[in-house]
């Protein structure tokens, strides 16, 4: 189902196929709440002497949005003073970690400093994850997009077709036919508005759709890693199955009606709730839905048709944590 096309400087592509929507939703959204990392921690960041312009505040939150390479708790320093009659720039390669086999690479501006300005701090990391702070997230990008499958009509010569559209001609046969077209490979960038191809073919010849296969749309799933981790969906895999074995855990207010069942979850999530609710409804063709009645609040009323079945709730959660452990990557 997840299917790896390209691994370049950490950044991970795949086809994902024969997957729900809201599972695919799920593995991103607990990759952004759940997948755990170090960062700079700015409770543990004390400024030492500061003569900028920057004030302490501004300078420890651009320490913790460095991202970072580590897998462990580590000290730092950055002690620079501008003795030149120029502007210094003084990029993240600057702080100095206590230990020697760890450095940071990447040339991230912080702070220009004036003649005699100086800025002198010590740091440390912490492991946390993006459910607490979102500098704790060890990527930059995370996003799916359908993906769009090019067809072309039979007996067209469709050779120049791969000078002008990056595109992966993978598997073809996998998915949704079109009658009296050949299904030459499909792509992410593609868009129906640009028309790239009638640089080479009449608008008759061909044509651009959504890719499907068994009724279920295909898509384009990227992440941009801070480091290489050819692991990740395993591990988003578990950290969703973990979060439905731990739901059953929540506490939970019954707060139904005649005709519906209405749960208010104490410290819910919307990636479990979404699944759920789609779920119920995809499955069971019945009524269900989540909300959140305040920003504020910590819960999530779960909501659907009241059923007869005494363990209704609990066999959804088991048959998705099935479904979930069935997802090949």
């Amino acid at each position: 189902m997840f299917k790896l096309l390209k691994n370049e400087d950490n950044i991970y592509e795949y086809l994902v196929y024969d997957l729900e929507t809201e599972f695919l939703n799920g593995i991103r959204r607990v990759l952004y709440s759940k997948l755990k990392s170090y960062s700079f921690d700015i409770k543990n960041t004390i400024i030492i002497k500061n003569t900028t312009n920057i004030n302490n505040e501004i300078i420890s939150h651009r320490l913790s949005l460095i991202p970072l390479n580590v897998n462990k708790s580590l000290k730092y320093s950055l002690n620079i003073k501008n003795k030149t009659n120029e502007i210094k720039y003084v990029y993240s390669n600057d702080i100095i970690c206590e230990d020697k086999n760890y450095t940071i690479d990447n040339n991230i501006l912080l702070l220009k400093l004036k003649p005699n300005e100086e800025i002198n701090l010590v740091t440390s990391t912490n492991i946390s994850c993006g459910e607490d702070n979102i500098s704790y997230r060890p990527f930059s990008v995370c996003y799916f997009k359908i993906m769009k499958g090019i067809y072309v009509k039979n007996g067209v010569n469709y050779d120049k077709v791969k000078d002008i559209v990056d595109y992966y001609d993978l598997d073809l046969e996998k998915f949704k036919k079109k009658e009296g077209y050949k299904l030459i490979g499909y792509t992410n960038e593609i868009r129906d508005y640009t028309k790239p191809l009638k640089k080479v073919l009449k608008e008759d010849e061909y044509t651009i759709e959504e890719m499907e296969y068994n009724n279920k749309y295909v898509y384009y799933f990227t992440i941009e890693m801070f480091y290489k981790n050819n692991k990740i969906i395993e591990i988003s895999k578990n950290l969703l199955i973990k979060d439905f074995e731990n739901f059953n855990k929540l506490n939970k207010k019954d707060i139904s009606t005649e005709k519906l069942t209405r749960l208010e979850i104490e410290n819910g999530n919307y990636h479990t709730l979404n699944i759920i609710s789609k779920y119920i409804r995809n499955t069971q063709n019945i009524y269900s839905t989540y909300n959140k009645e305040h920003p504020l609040k910590n819960n999530i009323i779960l909501e659907y048709l009241k059923q007869k079945e005494e363990n209704f709730l609990n066999n959804i959660i088991n048959d998705i944590i099935h479904k979930i452990n069935l997802i090949s990557c």
